[in-house]
């Protein structure tokens, strides 16, 4: 599962979880990110 929200106009913020097939978190990440600027 995965999910990402802007933050303002120049970052976000993205959650990931992974689950095992019962049901237990295996791993939870979180990253914070600044958007590339238009070239």
């Amino acid at each position: 599962m995965c999910t990402s929200v802007q933050i303002g106009q120049d970052w976000f913020d993205e959650d990931h979880i992974v689950v095992d097939c019962e049901g237990r978190i295996i791993v939870q990440t979180r990253q914070l990110a600044m958007v590339p600027a238009s070239s």
